[in-house]
C-alpha cells in the first residue's frame, strides 16, 4: 500500500481504522466480527455490484450443522445473541443431489445410507462403508483446521501441518471413497462441484473430504425465509460499531498517517 500525506485540514475529516476487510461474504464478515471483538477499529468493503453476483458466493446454500463443525465453533466464539442463534434450526436433511436418474436426499448417515441404496447407486455395505470413510475423513479436517496455531493464536505466521491430538485417520479420503463404482461416484462429484461454488480447479484431498462430510451432520435452515447467516453478522457488526463502504467506483488500499485508509479514485 503507498503511504499518503494529506494536509491538515484533510486530516481533520479523515476516518480512521486498524483493519480493512474486502468483501462482505461470510468469511469476510466472520473476521470483521472478530477483529472488533479484539478492540479495532474495522471498515468492510464490497463493490456495489456485489449483491448481482451469484448468491452462493455470499451465502452457501448448505450450512453443516454437525457438532464440532467449524460453523458451530465461528457461531460460538462471535457471541451470537442467543436469541439470534435460536433463528438457526437443525434439520437432518441437508440438501437434495438431483442426477438424471436419481433424487438423493443427502443428511445424516442413516438417511444417506437408505437413499443410496434406494436409487440402486450403491449397495447397502458398500454405501455404509464409503459414508464412514467420509466422516472419519471429515471430523479430522474439521478438527486440524480448529486446531490450526492459525485459529488458536490468531496469527497468520508460524503455521505448522500437523494431525489433530488424538486422531487416528488421515489426512484426505479412503480409498473406497476416492475410487468408487461409477453409479456413486457420479453422486459424490455433483455435490462437490455445488459445494465449491463449480471452481475451476478441483479441491484437493482434504478439501474434498470437508465437501462431501460436510452434510453428513445435516443442516442448519431458516423457519422464515427473510433472515440468513448474512443478516446475523451483519447485526452484530451493527451492534459493535463496524464500518460498512459499497463503493461503485475504483479505489486503492493506502496508509494515512501509518493508519489503514482506502482512497477512491474518480473515473
Amino acid at each position: 500500500m503507498r503511504e499518503l500525506s494529506p494536509q491538515r485540514s484533510q486530516a481533520l475529516r479523515a476516518r480512521r481504522w486498524d483493519a480493512i476487510v474486502l468483501g462482505g461474504a461470510l468469511p469476510g464478515l466472520v473476521a470483521a466480527v472478530h477483529l472488533r471483538m479484539a478492540g479495532l477499529r474495522v471498515l468492510v468493503v464490497e463493490e456495489a455490484m456485489a449483491p448481482q453476483i451469484f448468491p452462493g458466493l455470499r451465502e452457501p446454500f448448505c450450512i453443516p450443522a454437525g457438532r464440532g463443525e467449524v460453523f458451530d465453533a465461528c457461531v460460538a466464539a462471535l457471541s451470537l445473541p442467543l436469541v439470534e442463534r435460536r433463528l438457526l434450526r437443525r434439520q437432518p436433511i441437508a440438501y437434495q443431489v438431483v442426477l438424471p436418474d436419481a433424487r438423493v436426499n443427502v443428511g445424516d448417515p442413516a438417511t444417506t445410507t437408505d437413499e443410496l441404496v434406494a436409487w440402486g447407486l450403491a449397495k447397502p455395505e458398500a454405501a455404509r462403508s464409503a459414508l464412514h470413510g467420509i466422516r472419519m475423513a471429515s471430523q479430522a479436517e474439521a478438527a486440524a483446521m480448529l486446531s490450526s496455531p492459525w485459529v488458536r493464536a490468531g496469527r497468520t505466521r508460524g503455521r505448522v501441518r500437523r494431525e489433530p491430538p488424538g486422531s487416528r485417520h488421515g489426512r484426505g479420503l479412503p480409498a473406497d471413497v476416492i475410487r468408487p463404482n461409477p453409479a456413486l461416484a457420479k453422486c459424490f462429484d455433483a455435490q462437490v462441484r455445488a459445494l465449491s461454488n463449480l471452481a475451476t480447479l478441483a479441491p484437493p484431498p482434504e478439501g474434498r473430504a470437508r465437501l462431501l462430510g460436510a452434510a453428513l451432520g445435516g443442516g442448519f435452515v431458516f423457519p422464515n425465509t427473510a433472515h440468513t447467516v448474512r443478516d446475523l453478522l451483519l447485526r452484530r457488526m451493527e451492534a459493535q460499531g463496524t464500518d460498512r463502504k459499497t463503493l461503485a467506483k475504483r479505489f486503492d488500499l493506502v496508509t494515512w498517517e501509518r493508519e489503514a485508509g482506502i482512497n477512491a479514485i474518480e473515473t
